[in-house]
């Protein structure tokens, strides 16, 4: 009986010694080789840090571009440092060239742009080409941080705002919007006359859509961020946009009625029968330059009340 025992205990060991052997020998001679590559470093950002400058990253037309910036102010491109064709001290402003931006004006402290000419930096400073407009149903950028935003869309086109990067180009048609100018409103004596004689046509461009009056009346309603420096130079005006006041609905009768529904929650519309008078008459207007509008009607009906 000891016998056997004695012989078991002697197999059971050889067992684990053997499974600790093996466990050993696989993971020490056959150890797969790890997947990960060690990065490299960049050499020429290596350099630069050992030669006790700070590597500053600027972003370009063509891309992203690294320099060694030393603690006299004074910069080379890191691999024209690495190669030897830049020293430090030698080029104690920031070369931004191919940022599109010529910089012919500069200041002269270190760390200032270094000056730009159609010699030294053509990319930003030489003979610009046309950028071709964009056609129907494309897309121009207007956001500066992914391209150039100098596209515009091609004649008999608007640009439609579509997210905060991008419009898009679409059909137009031509609509007026009514404002107002006191100086062609005046009697005999000088005196504002409150009335029609003072309304202004401007001629704007709205996408083609299916509800045109609406679309325009949205539109008169933005008030004076439709108005360009020079309209209002001339002394063209509205008191548009009134807080909170906005169209709700549109509803055109088959006997030329329009019925406008506006939301005023401020009563911006009440106060002065000249203002509002002049108010009511920009609506109005803008609304009858379409054929089919014989009469305006408002709601609620305690809009515009002096």
């Amino acid at each position: 009986m000891k016998k056997k025992t004695l012989i078991l205990t002697i197999i059971f060991a050889v067992l684990i010694l053997g499974l600790i052997f093996y466990l050993f020998y696989e993971r020490t001679l056959f150890k797969k080789p790890s997947k990960e590559k060690a990065e490299i470093p960049n050499p020429a950002s290596a350099f630069c840090e050992e030669q006790g400058g700070k590597v500053e990253a600027r972003n370009f037309k063509d891309g992203q571009k690294g320099f060694c910036i030393f603690e006299d102010g004074s910069e080379c491109d890191e691999w024209e440092f690495y190669y030897g064709k830049c020293k430090k001290g030698e080029k104690p402003c920031k070369d931004l060239c191919g940022d599109g931006v010529c910089q012919e004006i500069v200041c002269m402290a270190i760390g200032c742009p270094c000056p730009e000419t159609k010699e030294s930096c053509p990319i930003d400073c030489g003979e610009k080409t046309e950028v071709p407009c964009a056609k129907e149903g494309e897309k121009v950028n207007r956001n500066p941080l992914i391209g150039p935003t100098d596209q515009k869309c091609c004649e008999g086109l608007v640009e439609v705002r579509e997210s905060r990067s991008y419009s898009v180009c679409k059909k137009a048609q031509k609509v007026l919007l009514y404002y107002y100018n006191p100086e062609k409103d005046k009697d005999e004596n000088g005196n504002i006359k409150c009335s029609r004689d003072g309304l202004v046509a401007i001629e704007r461009l709205i996408p083609v859509s299916q509800t045109p009056i609406k679309d325009t009346i949205e539109l008169l309603l933005k008030g004076k961020e439709n108005l360009t420096e020079e309209e209002l130079a001339q002394g063209i005006t509205t008191e548009f946009p009134l807080d909170g006041f906005r169209l709700k609905s549109v509803n055109l009768k088959s006997d030329g009625t329009l019925i406008l529904e506006f939301e005023d929650p401020l009563n911006k519309t009440v106060g002065g029968a000249c203002r509002v008078g002049i108010l009511w008459f920009q609506i109005e207007a803008t609304a009858k330059q379409f054929p089919q509008v014989k009469k305006v009607q408002f709601l609620p009906e305690t809009l515009f009340q002096p």
